[in-house]
């Protein structure tokens, strides 16, 4: 059989060859915070704070109202840096068992 491939046919993971993609995902950096499960439910803001290489980054985080525990937040280009590409933070939002 001489069947025309389709593009279901192709590998699923082609992320060196995306462009749009950042290189592989060793630029994104993962942060966990537990926080009162209260503050997750109304939605709180919290600062965090980071190093990446000798660079120390603050920043302000908005926790959306009803964030569950282990819910995840992506933070665009605030992970790290390989020359003009920037990795994502991931961050983790856990709630404080009282």
């Amino acid at each position: 059989h001489n069947r025309k491939k389709s593009p279901t046919d192709e590998p699923k993971t082609k992320s060196a060859e995306n462009k749009n993609e950042p290189v592989g995902n060793n630029l994104d950096i993962s942060f966990i915070i537990t926080i009162p499960k209260d503050d997750a439910i109304a939605g709180t803001k919290k600062q965090l704070s980071y190093s990446i290489g000798d660079t120390n980054e603050f920043l302000m985080v908005s926790i959306p109202p009803g964030t569950n525990s282990g819910g995840k937040l992506r933070i665009k280009d605030k992970g790290r840096k390989n020359n003009n590409l920037r990795g994502d933070l991931i961050l983790t939002v856990n709630h404080k068992h009282e």
